[in-house]
């Protein structure tokens, strides 16, 4: 696994940002958050992985109020 420190990937991000940004690419933010839509079927099959560990541990499972 792959560790990753919290201000590389906050760099990454605002890299990213404003790589779209100067393309006119930048989606609103209502476009940004995540309903699930966009999502790749590695992060489908993760959320899966992880929700199935979590039922496994007796974990409750958090469900979204949107």
């Amino acid at each position: 696994m792959k560790t990753v420190k919290l201000s590389d990937h906050l760099e990454w991000v605002e890299a990213r940002k404003a790589k779209l940004a100067a393309a006119g690419l930048m989606p609103s933010d209502e476009e940004l958050r995540n309903k699930g839509l966009n999502r790749t079927e590695a992060k489908r099959d993760l959320l899966r992985r992880v929700e199935a560990r979590a039922k496994a541990a007796g974990f409750p499972l958090i469900k979204s109020c949107y």
